[in-house]
């Protein structure tokens, strides 16, 4: 999963989310990006210079400059091309096997020398482009690695909903803590061990949702975090949760009414007040209420939970909480083109796509993917074949924002887990 320095290009196919220049700046990018990789290992990140790479790569230390900026942007490249293959994670037809083939690639890459992996990470602590490429890496290789688990739940390993996440992190941890923190000497037997005790706790169910992660104990505190950063406001369960009809694949909705003083307020300090309850990976705004003065329509998405259990909240002022059409088709209130995200709606269309096939709407399901096709400009339509017709609409939204790749992949685990490819 720790990703070796990159090889050449020929070495595989670049995946559709990235666009690679061919011939002699092909070959420049290369050299340079080798260059940094051979500069990291041998000075580390103090030794680093644009000056030092351009030398070593043979190029003028201009195209450098002008192609990569300084070193974060060097470093951000090397990481980002880290991702550009197609590694996937080991198959050995068992859950603890999986992990200690997995966490042997992990423990071979941290003590190579030179020690570029390591050196990659340290890097990331010390530049802020390297920082979000390093991330981005990280989301990219747990999401690829998110098959094991599926794998193994599918063999009847696993029960159903364990946190993939949660065991991944939980069985390659040691692996970073001995090597790039402790930077202990390789331990052969220590792969194996960390891989058969998280498998034996996750057997044991260790990661599957707990009553605290429990989706109506999530809304609930939500609701009361709420009510708690604004005194004086209101926030009430809606939808199926409420009427007590929700399914496995059912959102969280939240009407959220506040005073009318308070509503910038609020808004501000929105997400802060969510993470007191569960971490927060996204908040995307309705489009057709962005600017509204009195209402705001947000999705938010948690990390450590299922894609499904979106919170859809609504937030109202007082003064309209009684008017369900306020700003309905206001022009003033909807936000510019370059104020929302399509390919994230797109996503979002993806993931409905998926509820809608499980509960047998097929016609919703065919709709959500058309008008996501349509939103991104792509030219496709829904099939039938609901895996891939997901997949597919996923990985178009990734290539237009590369940002999306990590929730991409999981989107298509998604389709994979719950929808038969007829």
């Amino acid at each position: 999963m720790t990703p070796e320095a990159p090889g050449p290009e020929a070495d595989g196919p670049a995946p559709p989310t990235r666009r690679r220049p061919g011939g002699r700046s092909a070959r420049i990018r290369r050299q340079v990006l080798d260059a940094v990789l051979a500069e990291l290992g041998e000075h580390g990140y103090d030794g680093l210079t644009v000056e030092l790479v351009a030398a070593r790569a043979g190029v003028h230390r201009a195209t450098v400059y002008r192609r990569w900026g300084d070193v974060g942007g060097e470093l951000r490249h090397v990481l980002d091309a880290a991702g550009d293959d197609d590694w996937r994670p080991p198959d050995t037809g068992s859950l603890e096997g999986d992990l200690a083939a997995l966490n042997h690639e992990i423990q071979d890459a941290l003590t190579a020398e030179p020690p570029v992996v390591a050196a990659l990470i340290a890097a990331s602590f010390r530049s802020e482009q390297a920082d979000r490429a390093q991330r981005r890496l990280w989301d990219d290789r747990y999401a690829r690695c998110e098959a094991i688990v599926d794998r193994a739940v599918r063999r009847g390993e696993l029960p159903p909903h364990t946190d993939a996440r949660r065991l991944l992190v939980t069985a390659t941890a040691p692996l970073y803590h001995q090597h790039v923190l402790l930077r202990t000497p390789p331990d052969p037997g220590l792969p194996g061990h960390a891989a058969r005790t998280a498998a034996l706790a996750a057997s044991a169910g260790a990661f599957t949702p707990s009553p605290s992660s429990d989706r109506a104990a999530l809304a609930a505190g939500v609701r009361g975090a709420l009510e708690r950063c604004c005194p004086g406001s209101d926030a009430q369960l809606r939808g199926s949760l409420a009427a007590g009809t929700a399914d496995d694949f059912s959102d969280i909705d939240i009407a959220w009414v506040v005073p009318d003083a308070r509503f910038p307020d609020c808004l501000a300090h929105l997400v802060d007040v969510l993470e007191e309850v569960q971490p927060v990976d996204d908040v995307r705004s309705d489009p057709d209420f962005h600017h509204s003065d009195r209402r705001r329509l947000l999705f938010v998405r948690f990390a450590g939970v299922p894609l499904f259990w979106r919170l859809d909240l609504d937030v109202r002022t007082a003064s309209v909480a009684d008017d369900p059409d306020y700003d309905a088709g206001n022009p003033a209130a909807r936000a510019r083109a370059d104020e929302w995200s399509r390919p994230a709606s797109a996503l979002a269309n993806a993931i409905g796509a998926v509820k809608a096939v499980a509960r047998k709407r097929d016609a919703e399901a065919r709709g959500l993917l058309d008008r996501g096709f349509a939103r991104i400009g792509e030219d496709d339509r829904a099939t039938g074949a609901w895996a891939s017709d997901v997949t597919r609409l996923a990985q178009a939204a990734a290539s237009r924002d590369s940002s999306l790749s990590a929730l991409a992949a999981q989107v298509t685990a998604l389709a994979a887990r719950h929808l038969d490819e007829t």
